[in-house]
């Protein structure tokens, strides 16, 4: 019997784990917009415009053009 895999990480993040905090959800944030990314197919059209504060760690995971 095959296992079916059921998640991969989205293309458009790097294969790295996260350093932000636990319960802060930026994690969650950065995986959720990079799943609609990668289902709209849209990754060479985005831009990634970072904030200020612990959510410029979002530079590190990924594959975009950022400013």
């Amino acid at each position: 019997m095959a296992v079916e895999k059921v998640y991969t990480k989205p293309k458009c993040l790097l294969p790295l784990s996260s350093g932000f905090c636990p319960g802060c959800l930026h994690s969650l944030a950065t995986k959720l917009i990079a799943e609609a990314i990668d289902d709209l197919g849209v990754a060479e059209k985005v831009i990634n415009v970072l904030p200020v504060g612990c959510a410029t760690m979002n530079s590190l995971y990924w594959k975009l053009d950022m400013v």
